[in-house]
């Protein structure tokens, strides 16, 4: 799938430490989405059981508190 090589090559980056991701819409099924800002639950679940299953997956709040040290 597409979205899985897209993840890989942003992890993956030399330069890349932290990477925030933002969705604009998760719904139940996407339909009529010309700008593709639209993601549908169930390719939600699985964006983020992969990035669980292979990168360090934490918060923002998480992160913010890792910048102040």
């Amino acid at each position: 799938m597409r979205w899985k090589d897209t993840i890989v090559q942003l992890f993956t980056r030399p330069s890349r430490k932290t990477l925030i991701l933002y969705y604009h819409r998760v719904v139940p099924t996407v339909e009529n989405d010309p700008l593709l800002l639209k993601v549908s639950c169930e390719t939600f679940k699985q964006q983020l059981a992969l990035l669980k299953d292979n990168y360090a997956v934490i918060s923002l709040e998480n992160l913010l508190d890792q910048m102040k040290i």
